[in-house]
Order: C-alpha cells, then structure tokens, then sequence
C-alpha cells in the first residue's frame, strides 16, 4: 500500500535534492523510489515539515491511484502452497520430486502441472 505525503501545517514548500522529490502548498505525492530511504524526508516527517496524507487525499489533490495488479490464479491453486497440496494430492511423489517442484517458480509449477495433467 502507498504512503502519501503531503506539507505540515507551517511549511509552504519542500525540497530534497537526493531524491529530487520536492512539495509545495496543495500538493499530496505518493512516497516511491528513492524518497522512501531520504533521510531528510524522514527528519522532515519527524520535525513536523512533512505530513502523512490518506488516499482521499490524495485522489483529492489530483492523484491518481493505480489499479492493483491482480494476484497469480491458476485452476490448480493461486499460491504456491495451493499449488503443492494439488501436486501430492493428485500425483504419486517422492520426497526429491516434492524439493523439485519447490523450487519452481509459481508459472513453472503451473506448466508442470498442466504437463502433468495431459
């Protein structure tokens, strides 16, 4: 989930040259890249500089939040631990056939299963 930021309540305007992520009065960004490890907006946040803002108002100052990306789904399970119990369930393993198929990717698990399953 996003951190939005937005100025304190005293400061009309803010600027950090390493990030290059800079504010001025009005404005609420999404806290990304290289300004969430800034050490000056983190000193900025504790002095008070800098604001947490909600999503509201963000979307309110003219942002945009993006859609989330829908999570992996397969017919055989949508997470790697789904993809496991379907693999022992059905199939008749070994013990070095279980460590393989750990090791797989959640895409390779699905090919495999779908190979299988053929």
């Amino acid at each position: 989930m996003a951190r939005y930021i937005k100025l304190g309540s005293q400061a009309e305007s803010f600027y950090d040259p390493y990030s290059e992520f800079g504010l001025v009065r009005g404005q609420v960004k999404a806290l990304e890249g290289l300004a969430n490890e800034s050490n000056a907006i983190k000193n900025a946040l504790k002095g008070g500089h800098l604001a947490y803002a909600s999503e509201p108002e963000f979307i309110a100052a003219g942002g945009e939040v993006p859609e989330e990306i829908p999570a992996f789904t397969s017919e055989y399970g949508d997470d790697a631990k789904e993809l496991l119990a379907y693999y022992k369930k059905n199939y008749e393993v070994t013990k070095e056939d279980v460590v393989a198929f750990k090791k797989l990717s959640l895409q390779q698990m699905v090919d495999e299963l779908t190979k299988l399953a053929e």
